[in-house]
């Protein structure tokens, strides 16, 4: 692989394992984005009793609160491989029927197993059906999906999202399930929030932000990239398991699997996008092209049409972010669809 042109893999999946070999704290100052309309906090201070605890189908552990990070956190040991945990707050939320509701959380462990070891958060009702709204998720990024539990530093843990929709007025509670290989892990800042009023925020700092009316977006010219990709040195990028964990590996040396992801189109995306990243330090991000374009006026450009192939497009799209980063090493993330009159013809 050369530098500039470097393409980390395709759909590449990393876990990160028992240690934390190659994790890097981008930014040690880094804090938790506080609630916009917070609707519940969970009351860690006032102990244990706080919340009850059910151990199911042969699970063993203990709860307990302890100071990490100098947060208070929910300590939760599970000490077998056997069925799950449930630590549910006693204090419940009175939320009226099509009420949103994010979940959120800080998670961090030393010792889980990165392929083995879950915890999720979840809001029940009365009966303790799991309430999940997964348009609300793919929204925002979040959701029950995020399970495993991944090792961190000290006091560097992994945000953890959930988003429901109440179904009728009544009662919810907030609860965090760890299941799976044994593990300890830490839970702060756990909180419930108006979803509607985060993601709100969200768009108006995300997507409606202007860049100021002198900034360019700075690219580097097609000539340009083009020496520097013959130029560069080659590149490897593997996925392998080391000592029972699985590893992301660049250039032999273990890295830690986070990509920015982002549109390369122009604008605001093309500003902020991975141009403004790779200054701060991520060198690994990822293009999105698509193998079949599904729909009239849905993003990317498809490589396979009822012509047959074509991968001008993709590669033009790719091309188009290496010359805002070019110095980074990017993963290809290949929507695999047909194209819109596939199922017709």
């Amino acid at each position: 692989m050369r530098r500039g042109a470097c393409i980390v893999g395709v759909l590449a999946v990393a876990a990160v394992g028992a240690d934390t070999e190659g994790w890097r704290d981008f930014s040690p100052a880094r804090s938790f984005p506080k609630p916009i309309k917070e609707l519940w906090r969970a009351p860690i201070e006032q102990g244990v009793d706080s919340f009850s605890v059910e151990w199911r189908d042969g699970a063993t552990g203990e709860v307990s609160v302890a100071e990490i990070g100098g947060r208070l956190a929910l300590r939760i040991a599970k000490r077998n491989a056997r069925g799950l945990v449930v630590v549910t707050a006693k204090d419940v939320l009175k939320a009226a029927a099509g009420a949103k509701i994010r979940a959120a959380a800080g998670c961090e462990a030393h010792d889980a197993d990165s392929e083995f070891s879950y915890g999720y958060l979840a809001v029940y009702d009365g009966d303790e059906r799991l309430f999940y709204d997964s348009s609300c998720s793919r929204s925002s990024r979040g959701g029950q999906k995020q399970t495993v539990i991944a090792n961190t530093e000290n006091a560097m843990p992994v945000r953890k999202l959930a988003h429901t929709t109440v179904k009728a007025d009544g009662s919810v509670s907030a609860a965090i399930v760890v299941a799976g290989a044994p593990s300890t892990s830490f839970w702060t800042e756990w909180t419930l929030e108006d979803f509607s009023a985060a993601d709100s925020a969200w768009w108006d700092k995300v997507r409606n932000r202007k860049p100021p009316a002198t900034a360019k977006t700075v690219e580097m010219s097609d000539a340009d990239l083009d020496a520097l990709a013959l130029a560069g040195p080659d590149h490897t990028a593997r996925v392998e398991r080391r000592n029972g964990c699985v590893r992301l590996l660049v250039d032999g040396k273990p890295q830690l699997p986070v990509f920015f992801k982002g549109s390369t189109s122009a604008g605001v995306c093309g500003f902020y996008g991975g141009s403004k990243m790779a200054e701060a330090g991520i060198d690994l991000q990822s293009v999105f092209v698509r193998l079949g374009k599904p729909k009239l006026g849905s993003q990317g450009d498809g490589f396979w049409t009822k012509d047959g192939f074509n991968v001008k497009g993709a590669v033009s799209e790719l091309r188009r972010g290496m010359k805002r980063a070019p110095n980074a090493k990017y993963l290809l993330s290949v929507d695999v669809s047909a194209y819109h009159d596939f199922c017709d013809e």
